[in-house]
Parts: C-alpha cells; sequence; structure tokens
C-alpha cells in the first residue's frame, strides 16, 4: 500500500495528506475488499480561520470490532 501512495501525483498526495499505514501495508484491508467483507469508513471535516482540515479512516471487522 505505502508503494502506490508513494506514486500517486502530488495534487492527490496533498488531498489524501497523511496517511497511517498498518504494520501489514494494507493487506488485512485488501483481503477484507476482494472477499467482499464489510469495510467500516468515517471521515470528518472541518474549517476553522479559514484554514480546512480533515481526517478520515478505513478499518476491517476485525480492526473495529464495535
Amino acid at each position: 500500500m505505502k508503494a502506490i501512495i508513494d506514486l500517486l501525483p502530488p495534487a492527490y498526495s496533498q488531498a489524501i495528506g497523511n496517511v497511517y499505514i498498518p504494520p501489514d501495508d494494507g493487506l488485512a484491508l485488501a483481503q477484507a475488499l476482494m472477499s467482499r467483507e464489510m469495510i467500516h469508513a468515517w471521515s470528518d471535516g472541518t474549517v476553522k480561520n479559514g484554514e480546512a482540515a480533515h481526517a478520515y479512516t478505513l478499518r476491517t471487522k476485525r480492526d473495529d470490532p464495535t
């Protein structure tokens, strides 16, 4: 996953922001997607004093059992 993110054009990298890659390099997420397992996704955005910020996460059910 890290290698793919590193190949993104600068505009995409800027939009994505800082990325935490799990120790398995995204293998559990990829396997869940290929097996059509449910993926949990959350996002948030805010603007304060004219500055925008965002956050997001993708997790498998195993990562987030609740």
